[in-house]
């Protein structure tokens, strides 16, 4: 495969996506993000089912998104029983044969390529895939009206504080929404039948979607620049090049930047020995905003989803707005944040205020990650006869 070059890719993998039914790539759920790939027919369930990665005669142990996707000159797939008989048992589930370019005689030429690509936002009702609010009031109300017409008793932690004795009722009255307090409310006598309806009318008529678009997404994009110089000599040839890639994810703040540089060289040392040598240095600078504190992914969503729909982040004139955490939000404490009544009681006695205001909790940090690899290989090849 030779033209995958052309589809202007960040990455190795991404340029191989889709060009051949052999390689299936698919996303990595232990690292949000990034990609895995395998050859088709693996010959393993439990076991490891990454293909051997061969670049110019070496194995290649590293993330194969090092190599500069401007300096691959082809790429061949193996999955038979000839690579078997070349790399041995390493090669059940498959082989990656990368041959990167290499100098040419001649004058020095130098070659400047740069690539700009947009993607559309995540879809978030797609991603979501939840009922409108309305729906979810209704499904919300079902439990609360039962207790009602039943003649039980709402538990919240307004009421339930009254009776320091009652530790699993305090302890369970953390989880809960809207509209089950504001029933709880009107049960025991702090709102009328008619203001109960008009919160609920109000509820209703609120929508977060574009509240998360705004706050936590981004427009994808990502620029690159590759610039390579290649030339020599009988006695000398030689291939350089410098690639710069930036890239902004889906969620707004994240930020990856990526350097890549090569150098390759082939040197006649006698009219028998030649001498091979590449190296290639990887920087790497991930800059990525945290959505979700509990969770081991920064840009996972999952959790501001489970926010109901109606609760708004930003007040009419773009102010932050307070948000009910919901059930499971905070994985340390399980039933989800503290009843606006008992963080209010809180603040009181001095402690701290536990409200959850997205708007100021969203882009307060910075998760940032520096690595880098270098790779250094030669091969010195001498000709024993004019024949062989």
């Amino acid at each position: 495969m030779e033209n995958f070059a052309k589809r202007g890719s960040s990455d190795i993998v991404s340029s191989l996506e889709g060009l051949t039914p052999a390689l299936l790539v698919y996303a990595d759920p232990s690292n949000p993000g990034s990609k895995l790939f395998n050859l088709r027919g693996v010959a393993t369930l439990s076991g490891n089912t990454k293909p051997l990665i061969v670049v110019d005669g070496f194995q290649y142990d590293s993330d194969i998104n090092t190599l500069n996707p401007y300096e691959v000159e082809s790429i061949t797939l193996l999955k038979d029983a000839a690579s078997a008989s070349i790399y041995g048992a390493k090669s059940s589930n498959g082989v990656i044969v990368i041959t990167t370019k290499k100098g040419k005689k001649g004058e020095t030429v130098f070659r400047y390529t740069t690539n700009y690509s947009i993607s559309d936002k995540t879809d978030l009702n797609y991603a979501m895939n939840r009922v409108n609010s309305s729906q979810l009031i209704d499904a919300q109300s079902v439990y609360p009206k039962g207790v009602l017409n039943s003649g039980g008793y709402l538990n919240d932690y307004e009421s339930e504080f009254q009776d320091p004795y009652n530790f699993f009722g305090n302890l369970f009255s953390n989880s809960k929404n809207e509209v089950y307090l504001a029933y709880a409310d009107f049960q025991q006598g702090r709102i009328s039948q008619e203001e109960l309806d008009n919160k609920l009318n109000r509820l209703r008529g609120q929508d977060n979607t574009n509240d998360l678009r705004k706050l936590y997404l981004q427009t994808p994009m990502v620029t690159q620049h590759n610039l390579s110089a290649s030339g020599g000599s009988d006695q000398f040839k030689y291939r350089t090049s410098l690639n710069y890639t930036k890239e902004y994810g889906n969620i707004s703040g994240s930020e990856n930047n990526k350097g890549i540089f090569d150098f390759v060289m082939e040197a006649k040392l006698s009219p028998r020995l030649t001498l091979d040598l590449e190296t290639n240095l990887t920087l790497l600078n991930n800059k990525a905003t945290p959505v979700d504190f509990y969770s081991d992914n920064p840009n996972d969503l999952s959790k501001i989803f489970n926010i109901s729909s109606y609760q708004r982040f930003y007040g009419p004139n773009g102010e932050a707005l307070p948000v009910y955490k919901p059930f499971n939000y905070d994985t340390s404490y399980s039933f989800g944040g503290k009843e606006p009544y008992e963080i209010q009681r809180l603040k009181e006695l001095g402690l701290y205020d536990e409200t959850f205001y997205p708007v100021n909790d969203f882009n307060k940090y910075t998760n940032t990650t520096d690595t880098w690899s270098s790779r250094v290989q030669g091969m010195f090849n001498y000709k024993l006869a004019n024949d062989i």
